[in-house]
This record gives structure tokens, C-alpha cells and sequence, in this order.
């Protein structure tokens, strides 16, 4: 049992503190937005009042999950889909300012970071 949970009928219920969404971001340097959008599909949140809210010791297990990712396992999932028949190339030809002469635009077929 840990210092957030107790026995009742001798079922363990949590009692980790309930967060906002503006704590939860604060909790863990997020912007709201991101929470909103992200957090939400990736660790468990409650709707109360109509107001999102996530328990303390999910968002603390959702960080000790990511933190048990390696360097290793973000390669061999980059190699599967960083992939050249998964990529799109876009250029930006934006204007000149002040009358500066305009940047040719790289050679086709030149690949980002070549």
C-alpha cells in the first residue's frame, strides 16, 4: 500500500491527489494545450464537473514508463517508420525582405540534411 492509497473492505482505493489540467501541465512542464491533446490518449484522466482531471500517481507512472525507453528502442522504431517511401519534402520559397535577392531553391531529388 503506498502513502496514496488505503484499505477499505479490504479493497486498496487510491487517494492520489486529483489534478487540473493547468496542475497537470505545470506538474510536468507541459503546456495545456498539449495536455489537452496529447496526455490525454496517452495516460488515464477522469471527466468531473465536465473538467478533465488526472490522478498524481498515473501521470508519476506514465513518467517512469518513459523514462524506461532507450536510445535503442527510438532507432529501431525511427528505422521502421523514418523511412524514404513514408517521406514528405516540402519547400518554403518565401519572399525576400528589403529588396535582397532571392535563394535559389535546392537541386530535385536533394534529400533534407544531404
Amino acid at each position: 500500500m503506498t502513502p496514496e492509497s488505503e484499505q477499505h473492505q479490504g479493497n486498496t482505493i487510491r487517494t492520489s491527489p486529483l489534478l487540473s489540467v493547468e496542475e497537470t501541465a505545470a506538474y510536468l512542464g507541459m503546456s495545456k494545450r498539449w495536455v489537452y491533446q496529447t496526455l490525454k490518449k496517452l495516460c488515464p484522466a477522469r471527466k468531473i464537473g465536465g473538467a478533465l482531471k488526472f490522478l498524481r500517481d498515473d501521470l508519476d507512472l506514465f513518467i517512469e514508463k518513459l523514462q524506461q525507453v532507450t536510445a535503442d528502442q527510438v532507432r529501431e522504431v525511427a528505422r521502421k517508420y523514418l523511412v524514404d517511401d513514408r517521406l514528405t519534402v516540402a519547400y518554403l520559397d518565401p519572399q525576400p525582405l528589403n529588396g535582397a535577392p532571392a535563394r535559389a531553391a535546392p537541386p530535385a531529388g536533394v534529400r533534407h540534411g544531404n
